[in-house]
């Protein structure tokens, strides 16, 4: 009998569902446990408050907003890494069929956000594995009302973007229906894209319990033009996605359990190449938190999290045939607050057995000191990431299989500052060191087309990032970030590749009538190498854009244009980047 269906499996799985059971908590009361509430947790809160101020149109633009974290439209980074898991509502969003950390951000709708937390170099002792730059947690808005949107625009390179949400409300029922279309003819050859979507989520709340469901599919067509030197001009890639979430409370306890089943097909006729990856996740989690003792005690009300999980992977390709691991985790965190210093102490600990890897052991350690206009913290976490299956047996027009590809562990050490000297202005600061060993990494020589994921040996991330909010005024507003990393590989002493030294952006919020806003930015990223003994050298640039809309009742009407200017640069990694592109669009809500 094959890893996939053995019978401890299943009776596993129904161990889980039945400690969610009211009346049945016992058997599972040793399971599992949420780390505390996530807005304490949580460095970095964006509230639906503050997406509205940004008129963003992509949860990207968003993200970029935070020191130290990097956001395209399908990955992200912080502090220089891209294992970082995203999480909507308690469902990955984690493409498995992805070789980059690619990230699924069209299931998010950024009007139905209620908030997202950042944990940068943190949160792999309640969320996993391969979260050692971080991880971001989305939460929708509750289904409380029937309401909905339909939005979408037209621009420069053709492109085309559509987009509903419908929310229906009756009594504690909700129900969610969702879809997008998406199409680009890009700004070279080979470079154009289209993506289709669909989703429903079905939801009920009580006093005491909840439960939501949702269903995503979505497909995807697109070209790779490879790097100016080394053009790939027929290299092509078509993927299918399913996702079902599952996700339910009862008083303490909380179950998510997830399945994917996602299909990547990789071809180049003038190259021969042909290659098919199709990848099954499975997996839950259980979690319970309870807060012991009382109020008047020496330590106050300590919080216990506890919490397990399983996680199986199964890959098919027309290269190796079919794979299966899995993982089983526990982990285990207390909190300790002292109301008199006023000081927070929580220390943790999390055991992953992996079938494919070494078992990972790895703790999590944070203080913090809370004062009335300042909150100073330090935290410590070690994790583990594991290669995903692209990265090892995955082959396109600029990636060949490395099968040895091992474990990656990070050692994170980080020290924050943040300052609220007035309600009209905010500060933070972070210094950081991350040292990594086996680091993940794709390697190509300056002279070839192709390269591979390595085990670079041993790195480090040394980093400060600084951030802060200004509202001058009712009518204006600053949001301002500047980075610096040196991520360095320590076995050659040389610059990681891809890794630009220092990041800054401004953006300026004007509002000058009622019911128009204009947003703009400056966004700059300095030198970077993209060859790992750094003899090619990535000029710096700075890019200018603009976000305008106007609000008219139930329909608003926006603009937006990135590289303003039309520049030419490059990606950190050598492609060509888009010249001037912009759209315009009409939204309504009703």
């Amino acid at each position: 009998m094959s890893a996939w269906v053995h019978p401890w499996k299943l009776i596993w799985f129904m161990v889980l569902l039945w400690g969610t059971m009211g009346e049945f908590w016992f058997p599972a009361c040793f399971l599992t446990v949420r780390c505390a509430q996530a807005a304490e947790t949580g460095q970095v809160l964006i509230t639906r408050q503050d997406i509205a101020d940004l008129k963003a149109n992509r949860l990207a633009d968003v993200l970029n907003t935070v020191p130290g974290v990097s956001a395209a439209s399908s990955s992200v980074s912080i502090h220089g890494s891209y294992k970082v898991r995203v999480f909507l509502d308690g469902s990955l969003l984690n493409d498995p069929t992805s070789s980059h950390g690619g990230i699924d951000f069209d299931r998010v709708s950024l009007s139905q956000v209620e908030k997202i937390e950042i944990l940068t170099d943190a949160g792999s002792l309640s969320y996993g594995q391969d979260a050692s730059g971080g991880v971001i947690l989305i939460t929708s808005r509750e289904i409380d009302q029937t309401s909905g949107f339909i939005r979408f625009y037209g621009g420069s390179q053709g492109h085309f973007f559509s987009e509903f949400d419908a929310s229906l409300s009756q009594g504690p029922w909700g129900l969610g229906l969702r879809g997008g279309w998406e199409r680009s003819d890009g700004f070279k050859v080979n470079n154009d894209r289209e993506k289709h979507r669909v989703g429903l989520s079905v939801s009920r709340r009580s006093a005491q319990a909840g439960l939501a469901v949702a269903i995503d599919h979505q497909t995807e067509d697109q070209g790779f033009s490879g790097l100016p030197n080394f053009p790939t001009p027929y290299s092509r890639q078509k993927s299918r996605n399913f996702n079902l979430a599952v996700n339910g409370d009862y008083q303490n306890f909380e179950l998510a359990a997830a399945y994917f089943d996602g299909r990547s097909e990789n071809r180049d006729p003038s190259r021969s190449l042909y290659q098919t990856l199709r990848v099954i996740r499975a997996g839950g989690d259980l979690r319970y938190s309870a807060s012991l003792g009382s109020e008047d005690a020496v330590l106050g009300r300590v919080g216990l999290n506890l919490g397990t999980g399983l996680e199986e992977t199964r890959a098919i390709s027309s290269d190796f045939g079919s794979r299966s691991e899995n993982v089983i985790h526990f982990y285990g965190a207390l909190a300790w607050p002292i109301p008199k210093l006023p000081l927070e102490l929580s220390a943790g600990m999390r055991a992953n057995f992996n079938s494919g890897f070494e078992d990972s052991f790895n703790p999590e350690l944070t203080v913090t000191y809370r004062a009335q206009l300042f909150q100073l913290s330090y935290r410590y976490s070690r994790a583990a990431n594991t290669p995903t299956f692209q990265q090892r047996f995955g082959r396109s027009s600029s990636t060949e299989p490395n099968p040895g590809l091992g474990i990656e562990t990070a050692n994170n050490h980080a020290v924050s500052l943040i300052l609220n000297p007035h309600p009209a202005f905010g500060f933070h600061l972070t210094g950081y060191r991350n040292a990594l060993k086996g680091r993940i990494t794709y390697v190509r020589a300056a002279s070839s087309p192709v390269g591979r994921y390595q085990n670079v040996g041993r790195a480090t991330f040394t980093g400060l990032d600084l951030g802060f909010d200004w509202t001058a005024a009712s009518y204006l507003a600053f949001k301002g970030s500047f980075s610096m990393l040196r991520a360095e590989d320590c076995d050659l002493g040389k610059l990681l590749p891809a890794q630009p030294k220092t990041r800054a952006r401004l953006e300026m919020t004007v509002r000058p009538l009622e019911g128009l806003t204009l947003v703009g930015s400056l966004d700059y990223s300095g030198y970077n190498f993209t060859d790992r003994l750094n003899t090619v050298r990535l000029g710096g640039r700075v890019l200018t854009g603009l976000r305008a809309e106007y609000a008219i009742g139930r329909y608003s009407l926006f603009f937006e244009a990135e590289n303003l200017f039309d520049r030419d640069y490059y990606y950190v990694d050598g492609l060509l980047a888009p010249p001037l592109v912009w759209f315009v669009g009409l939204g309504v809500t009703f």
